[in-house]
């Protein structure tokens, strides 16, 4: 997994096709931890396309999108920013084995449905740990 400093300023990209969880992500992300929300995109290639232009550190990714899915979408963005952090953030987390993580150059996989908080603090854990 890519090495994040504990003490700079961390730059998200937040992917996912419904507006309001991309509100809802942005809203707290900066509000909760005082990271940077540096972009957000509806669809595999505007996620491309997106993290080129704006170089995150961290991307959280959505599995199931228009145009291209996570799995398909994550692989060309590590493949551009090898350093950046890829958390798929998703309803279909049970369907992505290790295997499927490893080989789409997913970082870690998150629940939905276990919430923002643990998102949030898996973010954290990741920072923390580095």
């Amino acid at each position: 997994m890519p090495v994040l400093s504990p003490t700079a300023v961390k730059r998200i990209l937040i992917v996912d096709d419904n507006p309001v969880v991309r509100y809802v992500l942005h809203s707290l992300m900066e509000a909760k931890t005082g990271f940077e929300v540096c972009g957000e995109a509806a669809s595999g290639l505007d996620a491309i396309q997106q993290a080129k232009e704006l170089r995150p550190d961290i991307v959280v990714l959505d599995l199931r999108m228009p145009d291209m899915n996570g799995l398909q979408t994550a692989p060309v963005i590590k493949r551009a920013l090898p350093s950046v952090v890829i958390l798929l953030f998703t309803m279909f987390a049970a369907e992505i084995s290790e295997t499927v993580r490893t080989a789409a150059n997913i970082d870690l996989v998150l629940r939905k449905p276990d919430g923002l908080d643990s998102l949030l603090n898996s973010i954290q854990d990741l920072i923390q740990s580095n």
